[in-house]
C-alpha cells in the first residue's frame, strides 16, 4: 500500500469520525438521554450516514479544488483545522438550530438539503488533504458528479423517511402512557426530519409545542415538597408526574413506603424499577400485585385492566432480558387467567413469535386474536399476517 492510499484512508476514517464525535460530543446530555444527536441529523445513526454519503461528493469537489494553484500552495494541516473548526462552528450553533427548527415548519425537503450540505462541509476539508496537489483538472460538470450527489442525497432521503413510521408510533406510545418526557424527545427528532405524519392526530411540530408546555406545568407541579399529612392519593399523583418527568429516583421514593397498602403503588414501583432496569425487583412487584388483583378481576373490570397491565409487564421484562421462553409462558399463564381478554394476549403472542422467527405459530395467534376481537385487533392483526406471508417462503406457511 502506497503512502498516499494510507493517506486517503486515514483521511476518509477522520471525515466520518471528527464530525460524528464532535457533534455528538457536542449536544449534550438532555440530547443523548433522548438517543438524540446534534441538529438537523436528529439521531446519530442518521449523522453517521450523511457523513459516509457525502464521501464521494467530497472527493469530486476536492478533486476540482485542487486544480486550482491557490488551493495548491495551502498546507494540508490548515485544511484538516478548518475540518475541526467546521464541526466546533455548527456545533455551538447547533442548540439555537434545534430551537429554529422546532419553532418553523421548513419541510423534510429543505432540512434534507440542509443536513447534506453539512455533511459536504464537514467532509470536504478532510478529502482535499487526502488528495496531493495538482490533480489533473475537471473539465466540466459530469456524470461522475452528477452520481456523486445522487449517492449523497437519495440513500439519507430514503433512510429518513424509513425512521419516520417507526419513531411516530414510539411517539404515540409514549403520549399514550403519558410519559411526555420520552414523547418530547422523539417529536425532536421527527421534527428534524421534516415529519408531516401526525402523532396523536397533531402535527408532530404543534405536538412538541403541546407537550413542552405542559413539561413545564409538570416542573411546577413538583417544585414544592408534599406536606407530611399528604393523603395517599396525592402521594400517587406526585409519583406520577415523576415518572412523566423521566425523573424515577424521585418517583421510588415515594412508592416504596405505600406498596405494603396500595397496589397501583406496586405497579407503579413495578415500572419505575423495569424502566430503571432493574429486571429482578420489577418482577417481583408484578407479581406482587398479580397476588392481590387476581381474585378480584372476575368482578371488577379496573382490577382486570391492571393485571392485564401486569401481566404485559412481566412478559417486557423477560423480552428484554432474552428470556424468550418465560415470555411465552406468561402470556399463555395471562390467556388462562384473564379469558376476558384473551384476543389482547393472543396478538401479543403473535407479535412474539413474529419478532422471534416463528411464522406458523404467530399467524395462528394472530388469527386467534381477530376471531376473539375482530374490531379490536383485526386491521392491526391482518397486516402482520400479510407482512409475515409476504415474506416467508410460501411453503412454511400453508
Amino acid at each position: 500500500m502506497t503512502g498516499g492510499e494510507c493517506r486517503a484512508i486515514i483521511a476518509v476514517v477522520l471525515a466520518v469520525a471528527v464530525p460524528a464525535l464532535g457533534l455528538h460530543w457536542a449536544a449534550g446530555s438532555e440530547r443523548w438521554e433522548g438517543g438524540l444527536t446534534a441538529a438537523p441529523f436528529a439521531w446519530l445513526r442518521l449523522l453517521v450516514s450523511h457523513l459516509i454519503t457525502a464521501l464521494p461528493l467530497g472527493f469530486v469537489l476536492a478533486r476540482w479544488l485542487r486544480s486550482l494553484p491557490a488551493v495548491n500552495e495551502v498546507a494540508a494541516t490548515v485544511w484538516l483545522g478548518s475540518g475541526v473548526g467546521m464541526v466546533g462552528l455548527v456545533a455551538a450553533i447547533s442548540a439555537g438550530l434545534a430551537e429554529a427548527i422546532a419553532a418553523g415548519t421548513f419541510g423534510s425537503g429543505p432540512l434534507l438539503v440542509l443536513r447534506v450540505l453539512l455533511a459536504v462541509v464537514f467532509v470536504l476539508p478532510w478529502c482535499l488533504a487526502a488528495l496531493p496537489p495538482r490533480t489533473e483538472p475537471m473539465l466540466h460538470f459530469n456524470g461522475v458528479c452528477a452520481v456523486a450527489i445522487a449517492f449523497a442525497v437519495i440513500p439519507c432521503a430514503v433512510y429518513a423517511e424509513a425512521l419516520i413510521p417507526a419513531r411516530t408510533q414510539a411517539a404515540e406510545e409514549w403520549m399514550a402512557s403519558g410519559r411526555y418526557v420520552k414523547a418530547e424527545r422523539e417529536l425532536v427528532g421527527l421534527v428534524e426530519l421534516g415529519s408531516e405524519r401526525p402523532v396523536a392526530q397533531k402535527p408532530p411540530a404543534e405536538l412538541l409545542m403541546l407537550v413542552r408546555k405542559e413539561i413545564e406545568r409538570l416542573q411546577r407541579s413538583v417544585a414544592y415538597p408534599l406536606p407530611a399529612t399528604a393523603s395517599v392519593r396525592a402521594k400517587l399523583a406526585r409519583a406520577e408526574a415523576f415518572i412523566q418527568l423521566e425523573q424515577l429516583d424521585e418517583a421510588a421514593g415515594i412508592l416504596e413506603p405505600l406498596t405494603a397498602t396500595d397496589v397501583n403503588a406496586v405497579l407503579l414501583l413495578a415500572v419505575v424499577n423495569r424502566d430503571r432496569q432493574r429486571w429482578s425487583e420489577s418482577d417481583t412487584h408484578y407479581r406482587t400485585a398479580l397476588e392481590q388483583l387476581l381474585p378480584w378481576v372476575e368482578v371488577d373490570p379496573i382490577a382486570r385492566e391492571r393485571a392485564c397491565l401486569a401481566f404485559e409487564g412481566l412478559a417486557y421484562n423477560a423480552r428484554q432480558q432474552r428470556r424468550q421462553g418465560e415470555v411465552e409462558q406468561i402470556l399463555q399463564q395471562a390467556i388462562t387467567r384473564l379469558p376476558t381478554d384473551a384476543a389482547r394476549f393472543h396478538f401479543l403472542l403473535g407479535q412474539h413469535y413474529a419478532s422471534t422467527g416463528r411464522p406458523l405459530r404467530a399467524i395462528n395467534h394472530l388469527q386467534q386474536a381477530i376471531e376473539f376481537d375482530p374490531v379490536k385487533h383485526h386491521d392491526a392483526a391482518t397486516e402482520l399476517i400479510r407482512q409475515l406471508q409476504s415474506s416467508t417462503p410460501s411453503c412454511l406457511i400453508r
